[in-house]
């Protein structure tokens, strides 16, 4: 079967949508660019300062120290003591 969009199918489609084969232009789904590569997910915290802390006090390590996102907060990314990859996020609207 040739790959096919998710927009190809049709409604009487019996294939469930997790089992639709995909091209590389749907919807931001590409191949790895290395076998380790996976998925990293931020998540919204009160304090970046705080939590980066938790992170080290815990053995994690940074990954990427504090930055500011101007507009919007601050990002730093962090990776837990399996090499997982996350970031923390505060919003901070003044961040420059």
């Amino acid at each position: 079967m040739p790959p096919r969009s998710l927009d190809s199918r049709s409604p009487n489609d019996p294939e469930p949508f997790a089992a639709a084969i995909l091209t590389p232009n749907d919807g931001g789904l590409r191949a790895r660019a290395h076998p380790g590569e996976g998925t990293v997910n931020t998540v919204d915290v009160p304090s970046c300062d705080e939590f980066v802390g938790k992170v080290v006090a815990a053995g994690g390590k940074v990954a990427m120290p504090k930055m500011p996102v101007p507009g919007v907060g601050w990002l730093a990314y962090c990776a837990d003591p399996e090499g997982n990859t996350f970031g923390v996020m505060q919003n901070d609207p003044k961040a420059s």
